[in-house]
């Protein structure tokens, strides 16, 4: 059974698929530890640090940073989000929004995203879109099927990692590419407006 270096001087017993000879990939939580690609595993507390910064309006750049300087040690933060964003798209989160007086329903539900939070958006994303040439196709989108892919895109990020073979999922992320989420119970479907184009589009005063 081969070995495999994950840093210096520690090394991980690993298998081989006897048909095919490929490394069989290591994922038991039960060790404690998040299997991103092979090589860069993350503590599962090191995970639910980083998710609980965000759930406090911390980005996961900033967590590292805080760790970095605490610890006297350099890390490869793209590197490192990268692996933490796989170990999101592989948990299995519950959407519990609930208003006491209105119910999943309520009247009025103002959605929106924190994108320094979550993604690095390119420059070009605020590039207002031309009100003449938008089709109604780029003012809906769906959002179970746009959050699913990009689950997938990430998912797929550890899985060839390292190899010459393009992200079969690949999705540039903007804001016209994404729509906040929002619950099964709560929106009338899964088609919603891609509201950050609609304020883009509106005139200046």
């Amino acid at each position: 059974m081969p070995l495999l270096s994950w840093c210096p001087g520690v090394s991980v017993a690993i298998k081989e698929c006897p048909t095919c000879n490929g490394i069989v990939r290591f994922q038991e939580y039960s060790s404690g530890f998040h299997n991103f690609n092979n090589r860069v595993p993350l503590t599962l507390p090191l995970c639910q640090l980083l998710l609980s910064g965000l759930a406090n309006k911390t980005t996961s750049g900033r967590m590292l940073n805080t760790l970095s300087f605490f610890n006297d040690n350099r890390y490869h933060h793209q590197l490192l989000r990268r692996a933490f964003h796989h170990f999101l798209s592989l948990t299995n989160f519950t959407f519990d929004f609930f208003c006491y007086q209105c119910g999943y329903h309520p009247t009025v539900i103002i959605a929106d995203t924190n994108w320094k939070l979550a993604f690095d958006i390119p420059l070009g994303t605020f590039k207002r879109p031309d009100a003449d040439s938008i089709s109604d196709n780029d003012l809906e989108i769906d959002i179970a099927k746009s959050w699913s892919d990009l689950d997938k895109s990430q998912i797929a990020e550890g899985l060839i990692s390292g190899e010459s073979i393009a992200n079969p999922y690949y999705t540039p992320v903007c804001h016209s590419t994404l729509a906040p989420w929002m619950g099964e119970h709560t929106r009338i479907g899964d088609i919603l407006p891609k509201t950050e184009v609609k304020k883009a589009m509106k005139s200046r005063k």
